[in-house]
Order: C-alpha cells, then sequence, then structure tokens
C-alpha cells in the first residue's frame, strides 16, 4: 500500500511532504517532524493519506494525534485590556487626577 504524507500551514495549500510503502516508516517521520516542529513552535498539520483519504491527522501544537478531520480549538480568548498599553504624551504625569486638598486634611 502506498501513503502519502501531506503538511499544511494556518493559512497555506497542503503540500506532499512524502510517499511510504509501510506507514511505520510513515508514522516514524511524522514523529520526528512533529517534535522538530515543537521546538520551532512551527503550527503545521500532517495528514497521512492512503487512496486520496484521510487515515491520521498530526497537529504540531498538540502532543498527540487528533482524531477527525478538523481539529477544535478551545473557547478561551487572550483579550488584554487597551487602558494598560494606552500611549501618553510626553510629560502627562501617570495620575492625570488632582488631589482635592481639603480632603487631604480629613
Amino acid at each position: 500500500m502506498k501513503f502519502k504524507l501531506v503538511k499544511q500551514y494556518p493559512r497555506g495549500p497542503e503540500l506532499t511532504v512524502a510517499s511510504f510503502a509501510e506507514l511505520v516508516d510513515a508514522e516514524l517521520f511524522v514523529q520526528t517532524r512533529l517534535a522538530m516542529d515543537s521546538n520551532l513552535k512551527i503550527s503545521v498539520v500532517y495528514r497521512m493519506m492512503a487512496f486520496g483519504d484521510i487515515i491520521k491527522e498530526y497537529d504540531s501544537t498538540k502532543t498527540g494525534e487528533s482524531p477527525g478531520a478538523q481539529g477544535q480549538q478551545s473557547g478561551e480568548n487572550f483579550r488584554p485590556s487597551p487602558f494598560s498599553s494606552a500611549p501618553r504624551p510626553s510629560g502627562m504625569p501617570q495620575n492625570w487626577k488632582k488631589e482635592d486638598p481639603e480632603q487631604k486634611d480629613k
């Protein structure tokens, strides 16, 4: 049986990486590439195909293989506050509110 390995970056087309006669050789090759990609923090998805059908899918951002054709993303999103990084003109004090001297004495 002939196995074809394709890779796809998040915003790119599928590219054929290699073809193998044995599944064991193909899986060893994929595991090596996944280790290299995870060390470099590259997001790439490898798909093992036989006769045009996807047999297995490997994601470099995850440690194991993902079952199914499409991976799901978590619902958590990073949304920083715009106030902490707002630019300030030079000479503007950190605290722009003036203290009332009457309240300061109390």
